[in-house]
């Protein structure tokens, strides 16, 4: 059964935290990356980082969005989801391997990068109160990556992308520090060998929610996120290993 609101939260006309039904954030963040790449062909690849080696950005920024769906009390699902796209064109200073291309120094080599980010999970509340609600994660963190590299002397272009989503399992701790004032922190990871993709993933991330009314108001957030997945599947054979934090801005709508 759904919890009766305390007294100050009912008469602020909120709804009382934990008790909303959805919700709906959407905002932008500020993504810092380190990304390493490894594209195998007959023989293995290099590994190379797009950032210091290719000199792709470190930071950027992308659109953010998120769901939220309590279907019971203590039961919830979620989604969340941004895109980081990246390009560059510049003389490499070492030799590098992609599929079975070799590179030489000075190729003036264009880059492009495009990650795809989501993670869906199922949350159950262990702990459930007016004060705080704390839950188990059970959920998928992948990625979709996508890499173009292009030149003209010696002439290459290779095209490669995969997705890896892998199963991770967390908790999760919610603070509810006034009827409109939440703050959180999660933590969720696997590692794990499924043949052809090889994975550990970990996601750590804390957040603070401020509701204006009863439906509207506004978060932070900062996440750190470490992958690393050895693929064989498909035309993809190689590794992505990426380390990155991001701080995202969101407008929030609960009902």
């Amino acid at each position: 059964a759904w919890l009766v609101a305390p007294p100050g939260q009912g008469a602020e006309g909120l709804i009382p935290p934990g008790e909303e039904r959805f919700k709906i954030n959407l905002g932008a963040l500020l993504y810092r990356s380190e990304t390493e790449v490894r594209i195998d062909g007959a023989t293995r690849g290099t590994e190379f980082e797009l950032e210091d080696t290719l000199g792709l950005d470190n930071d950027r920024d992308a659109l953010y969005g998120g769901i939220m769906w309590r279907f019971a009390s203590r039961h919830r699902l979620s989604l969340s989801a941004f895109q980081v796209e990246r390009d560059v064109q510049r003389a490499i200073d070492r030799e590098l391997r992609i599929e079975d291309r070799v590179l030489p120094v000075s190729t003036v080599l264009r880059a492009e990068s495009r990650t795809q980010f989501f993670i869906a999970d199922y949350r159950y509340s262990f702990v459930k109160n007016p004060q705080v609600e704390l839950a188990g994660i059970i959920g998928i963190s992948g990625g979709r990556y996508r890499f173009r590299f292009e030149a003209s002397n010696p002439v290459i272009e290779i095209s490669k992308e995969t997705t890896a989503p892998v199963p991770v399992l967390g908790a999760a701790l919610d603070w509810f520090i006034s009827p409109r004032w939440t703050a959180s922190v999660f933590g969720q990871g696997m590692q794990l060998d499924l043949g052809e993709v090889e994975a550990r993933v970990y996601n750590l991330g804390v957040s603070t929610e401020y509701m204006f009314s009863r439906h509207f108001g506004v978060g932070v957030a900062y996440n750190l996120d470490s992958i690393k997945v050895d693929v064989d599947k498909g035309s993809f054979h190689g590794r992505v290993g990426l380390t990155g934090g991001s701080l995202i801005g969101y407008l929030q709508a609960r009902f």
